[in-house]
């Protein structure tokens, strides 16, 4: 099972995305650069490809 994991920081949002070997994780980003993201969630009902 992979794992999505979105952080919201003060230099925007970053996706890190981790597979089942439990290795090094993808990081994806900044989203939205600049922008100051307190907090974020992933919709359990949206498909997602990855």
């Amino acid at each position: 099972m992979s794992v999505l994991l979105p952080v919201g920081t003060k230099k925007g949002l970053f996706l890190l995305r981790g597979g089942d070997d439990h290795g090094a994780w993808d990081v994806e980003g900044p989203l939205l650069p600049r922008w100051s993201v307190s907090h974020a969630m992933v919709d359990p009902r949206t498909p997602r490809s990855g």
